[in-house]
């Protein structure tokens, strides 16, 4: 047994509360099992969630409604928001067929996502980077020679190391820079790889909650002008 300095009531009680507590968390950020659209679908007006409710004139079909207005009315957000499960749901399955059926426009999305947000040349210039390294290597051994010969003092090749440090220094700086953009950038063509080939996989007549999570980060339904309109982003 592990070594407990209190009593063996007051211990059982923290594991009790400890094991309640693990199986709270757990529950609360795993998927939704119970309805496809848990979690995911916000009223973009007041920024709460939607929630599933009973159609009044259709006991057998649902609706998603803003939460804060179905609890506190106007006050709080003066949209209801409502939209058919259905309607929705089908929404969301006609967007993925989409994806699945035109991935290219999904691999351009990508390329123009890189191009804006990664220098495409950043090989070539980390390569000139360990370029300059290696010339500054040389120029080092150059001076260092020079003090060998007595062409220049022991001051002068003190302040040229000075100068070389800094200047490999920043060189190194930018080097790590580069590489980590570098990373990233291959990281996120990785995940793209991921969510191609998960799309190739998907059973989009029987999807779970999980699977809407790994397509849209998010659903939200906003009023503007008295027009109501359904909008999703995607996690990629």
């Amino acid at each position: 047994d592990a070594l407990k300095i209190i009593d063996e009531s007051t211990w059982q009680q923290a594991q009790d509360i400890y094991y309640r507590r693990k199986e709270y968390y757990k529950n609360r950020h795993r998927h939704s099992d119970i309805n496809l659209l848990s979690t995911i679908c916000i009223c973009e007006n007041c920024q709460g969630i939607l929630k599933r409710k009973k159609k009044r004139n259709c006991p057998d079909k649902y609706e998603w409604v803003c939460q804060n207005n179905d609890l506190y009315g106007k006050r709080i957000c003066k949209y209801r928001n409502s939209v058919d499960e259905d309607v929705i749901t089908e929404y969301l399955k006609q967007n993925i067929r989409n994806y699945v059926s035109d991935k290219e426009q999904l691999k351009n999305n990508l390329e123009t996502y890189l191009e804006t947000y990664y220098d495409l040349n950043i090989l070539s210039k980390i390569e000139n980077r360990y370029l300059e390294l290696a010339s500054l290597e040389e120029e080092k051994k150059h001076y260092i020679n020079l003090n060998m010969k007595g062409v220049i003092n022991d001051e002068e090749l003190t302040m040229y190391i000075n100068s070389y440090r800094q200047s490999k220094n920043n060189l190194e700086k930018e080097v790590l820079k580069l590489t980590n953009i570098e990373r990233e950038a291959e990281q996120t063509k990785r995940q793209f790889s991921d969510y191609i080939r998960y799309l190739d996989e998907v059973d989009i007549d029987n999807l779970t909650n999980a699977d809407l999570k790994k397509i849209f980060y998010k659903v939200s339904v906003v009023t503007i002008n008295n027009q109501k309109y359904v909008k999703f982003t995607t996690t990629h």
